[in-house]
């Protein structure tokens, strides 16, 4: 028998060749980590973003979990989509309509309250002749069962301030109150104070609490008077522009003429009638006329739009229109990122059918991805449109010389949301079937 021969044990290899064989190694894998980094091994490479990070903290599903990552990292290389730039073509088309409703909603508030445009009366008196009496009918007015308030002046009284002429308008309340409407401060309460129009205000280079040397025709001396609000006057004066014009207390006509000699004060030519509420104005002007026909020489005026109004009503639609252009130019921004994603990412959509996500999985990513891109465009969107929309209101109606009130149609911009994930999920059908069609075997045999 024998003897069991003992274990033979390998040369040691001197340092220098195994020093040599650990280089000759090390090219080959060096080559070989540069065409994996070139073929975007990463399902999703660049920097991961903040949202991305909460994601993966969240530990949501991955099918969920993989269309927030589409939809909010760009990538690199060979994977890189435009996910920014259809983050901000999605908040600008929402944000666009959001806008457009907003100033939209606001214009069509204007042209259903007259108030808001100086038209606080249902209907207009005026005698038919110069320097006429409007009094005899106003116990008519008083005695008639449909008129709630009247009131009594002149309108048109011709001013002048400096270079700048308007004219103004001054009314006593004989039954109820028909007040001007006021944007800014206060109605006149004395004989030194007036009201301007916005226009007239901006003319004048003036401001509320300002003094100015106020100027009558047929007057010698010109009153001092101090500007204690603005207002909007309704298209009755020689002009029908919105923002000219002025509102004088009662006591001014008196007191020109106190310091002109020889200057009488001719009497009221003009009336203003509101009727009780719930009538049928037209109906109720018809039978003012019958009623007043054989009382004077007078004609009944309905209150008319004014030309600035009648503008902006004519381009009612152009908001929307526009609006709606941006939306269609970022549904199509939608469609080439989810086009993008599938041709960019093919790799990365066959390893994640690799690891075992079925075709309608990898579907229903994609639409995750669509729907994300709609919800954060939303959030950033929708805010910024209804401050935009409610700024170009302002600046549109304080040029105009309305009253500035912004209103916000909540219903219409809150259905902005299911239509804005709606159409979304729309473009994102035809790309996220062809995603789900995607033959790993192919993809990675070809990469």
């Amino acid at each position: 028998r024998q003897p069991a021969r003992p274990a033979s044990r390998q040369p040691r290899q001197p340092a220098a060749t195994r020093g040599r064989a650990g280089l000759r190694g090390a090219a080959p894998l060096a080559r070989r980590t540069k065409t994996v980094a070139a073929l975007g091994a990463e399902p999703i490479r660049g920097r991961p973003s903040p949202i991305a990070q909460v994601v993966t903290l969240a530990r949501l599903p991955v099918v969920l979990a993989t269309g927030l990552r589409l939809a909010l990292q760009p990538g690199r290389g060979r994977t890189a989509v435009p996910v920014r730039a259809t983050l901000a073509a999605a908040a600008i088309g929402i944000g666009a309509m959001a806008a457009a409703m907003t100033f939209g909603a606001s214009l069509g508030h204007l042209l259903a309250t007259p108030g808001l445009y100086g038209v606080t009366f249902d209907a207009h008196i005026e005698t038919n002749g110069n320097f006429s009496d409007i009094r005899p009918v106003i116990p008519v007015l008083q005695a008639d069962p449909t008129v709630e308030a009247v009131t009594v002046g002149f309108t048109g009284i011709p001013l002048t301030v400096g270079k700048v002429s308007f004219g103004a308008q001054e009314t006593t309340d004989v039954q109820g109150s028909i007040p001007p409407t006021v944007v800014e401060g206060r109605l006149p309460a004395g004989p030194e104070e007036i009201l301007l129009g916005s226009r007239t205000m901006r003319d004048l280079h003036a401001h509320i609490g300002q003094s100015v040397q106020m100027s009558l025709p047929g007057v010698t001396q010109a009153l001092p008077m101090r500007i204690v609000g603005r207002g909007v006057l309704p298209p009755i004066s020689d002009t029908e522009q919105l923002g000219l014009g002025a509102v004088l207390s009662p006591e001014v006509i008196n007191a020109f003429a106190a310091h002109t000699s020889g200057f009488t004060v001719p009497p009221p030519g003009d009336a203003f009638v509101r009727f009780r509420p719930g009538l049928d104005k037209a109906a109720a002007i018809a039978a003012l006329k019958s009623r007043l026909s054989t009382t004077a020489d007078v004609s009944v005026l309905a209150p008319t739009q004014p030309t600035d109004v009648v503008n902006f009503g004519q381009v009612r639609d152009l908001p929307q229109l526009l609006a709606g252009l941006l939306g269609v130019v970022a549904a199509v921004t939608m469609a080439y990122l989810l086009v993008s994603s599938i041709r960019r990412r093919r790799r990365d959509l066959a390893i994640l059918k690799t690891l075992g996500l079925v075709p309608r999985q990898v579907s229903v990513a994609l639409a995750w991805q669509a729907t994300t891109v709609v919800l954060v465009a939303t959030l950033v969107g929708l805010p910024l449109g209804l401050a935009a929309g409610r700024s170009a209101w302002a600046v549109a109606a304080g040029q105009v010389g309305v009253v500035v009130r912004p209103t916000i149609p909540w219903g219409l911009v809150l259905g902005l949301v299911p239509l804005a994930l709606l159409i979304a999920n729309l473009v994102a059908a035809g790309p996220a079937l062809a995603a789900g069609r995607i033959r790993p075997a192919s993809v990675l045999r070809s990469e």
